[in-house]
């Protein structure tokens, strides 16, 4: 018998349109998905899981002139959780982990200069994610888990460019500024006078505050 056994199906039906008025370009559309999600770990019980999720999106295209665009997007997510169960296969199910749902903006201007030879884009974004899911300490059997943690906002801005040296040869840069912090999420603490460690705007672990990326394409 394996130690474990994960499996996932989704089936979905997505559309999606546009219309142009000068300009503008808008569009619009939507996917509806069936995810069914299936587990069994050694020493436990099997777990099956569907779940449905209607995920709509609409952007905006703005030009300027010929080289240049304003740009802004929207779009809904979701994750389902359940195999995100604890740290390593020979773990228990431990759930229920509810799925990931988050909201997400960007906008900003893309386009080119010096003749073309310099792409660019810029923009900023703010994501909102639901039921985000972090180490949780120990179980009852003091095992480590994964829980979910309310809701988290990460936003910040991005620069990327793309220049043309010779022929092909191409230098691409990137550059972003993040801000990854818990917008409610408190946990059980015996050692807190209140009975609780509220988690509420500090800034995620692990979470990298500026990236910078920089090669030859």
């Amino acid at each position: 018998e394996p130690l474990s056994l994960q499996k996932i199906r989704e089936l979905g039906v997505f559309a999606q349109d546009a219309v142009t008025l000068g300009k503008l370009t808008l569009a619009g559309g939507g996917r509806y998905a069936q995810i069914y999600e299936y587990q069994r770990y050694a020493g436990s019980t099997q777990t099956d899981y569907t779940s449905y999720a209607f995920l709509p999106s609409a952007s905006a295209l703005l030009k300027i002139n010929e080289s240049a665009s304003l740009f802004a997007d929207y779009a809904q997510s979701y994750r389902p959780n359940i195999f995100a169960t604890g740290l390593g296969v020979n773990l228990k199910f431990v759930g229920p982990i509810l799925p990931q749902q988050g909201t997400g903006y960007e906008g900003g201007i893309k386009g080119h200069l010096l003749d073309g030879r310099l792409d660019y884009e810029l923009e900023a974004f703010l994501l909102h994610f639901n039921n985000l899911v972090v180490e949780g300490g120990s179980n009852a059997a003091g095992q480590p888990q994964l829980v979910n943690a309310g809701s988290e906002l990460f936003r910040g801005l991005e620069w990327e460019s793309r220049y043309r040296l010779w022929h092909d040869l191409q230098l691409a840069a990137s550059a972003s500024y993040h801000s990854a912090r818990f917008a409610s999420y408190d946990v059980a603490d015996a050692d807190s006078p209140t009975g609780r460690d509220d988690f509420s705007g500090r800034q995620q672990a692990l979470s990298p505050r500026t990236l910078a990326s920089a090669g030859l394409l």
